[in-house]
């Protein structure tokens, strides 16, 4: 299996990818972002159509998701890493890309926690919520090896990365110019493939910006559509998460 030999003139730089995810982002979720604004409007976004919907005073988790993935917004705002390559700058991106990932990751936690929530499932089971709030939108297992992948290379990283990387080389999938390419080396770590014995001849493979705003959207959507599902999916969050003195 040859490998392609990836140089900084024929693979993507970060400025492209960024600008094109951050449009995706913004568009698919009705948030905006005006240059030099360093808060997002999302007025018009599902968040806040659910707590229109609800006529019975505030619900705080609706707001405070809304307004916490505005982190998503910030890290694809900022622009002083535009100009860098996935080659020669593959340390700095990779810091940025964590940082990224671990705001995906609580925010599927705490998508998945709505859900548990409406199902009776305890959280702390997250065998159990994964699998209920997987079906139907995602593949089974996806959002486990997201998280997964999140721990071992973003998070607690004492007993997988810190373990093994000795050097270890870090691609990047929104590399690629062509998106339907995948990198042709036999040992790689990424999101399908977090391989227990791992040696120098490992790259890490860290999965396209676009591929997680797809999830966070699907996540979303998720909640949305269980709402939709019966009114009592929804009342229960609501009255779980009202202002107290709303329910006098």
């Amino acid at each position: 299996m040859e490998e392609k030999i990836l140089t900084k003139e024929n693979t993507n730089d970060y400025g492209k990818v960024r600008k094109s995810v951050l449009e995706f982002w913004l568009k698919e979720t009705n948030r905006k972002r005006a240059i030099d604004i360093f808060d997002d409007d999302f007025s018009d976004s599902l968040i806040c159509k659910w707590q229109n919907e609800w006529k019975n005073g505030h619900v705080s988790v609706f707001c405070s998701i809304g307004e916490w993935s505005s982190n998503i917004t910030d890290v694809l705002c900022e622009n002083r890493y535009d100009q860098l390559n996935y080659i020669d700058n593959s340390e700095a991106l990779f810091r940025l890309y964590t940082r990224f990932l671990m705001v995906v990751s609580e925010l599927i936690e705490d998508l998945q926690h709505i859900n548990a929530i409406i199902k009776e499932i305890n959280p702390k089971d997250k065998s159990k919520a994964g699998n209920d709030f997987e079906k139907q939108i995602f593949d089974v297992g996806e959002l486990k090896n997201i998280s997964d992948f999140i721990n071992k290379i973003c998070k607690h990283k004492i007993t997988y990365l810190h373990k093994h990387n000795h050097h270890l080389q870090i691609v990047f999938k929104d590399a690629l110019v062509d998106e339907n390419e995948n990198f042709k080396h036999n040992k790689i770590i990424s999101l399908s493939n977090l391989v227990d014995e791992v040696n120098d001849e490992y790259w890490i493979e860290i999965p396209k910006l676009a591929y997680l705003i797809g999830v966070i959207i699907r996540c979303f959507n998720k909640i949305d559509t269980v709402f939709n599902e019966d009114e009592e999916n929804f009342k229960k969050i609501c009255l779980t998460f009202q202002r107290k003195e709303d329910n006098i």
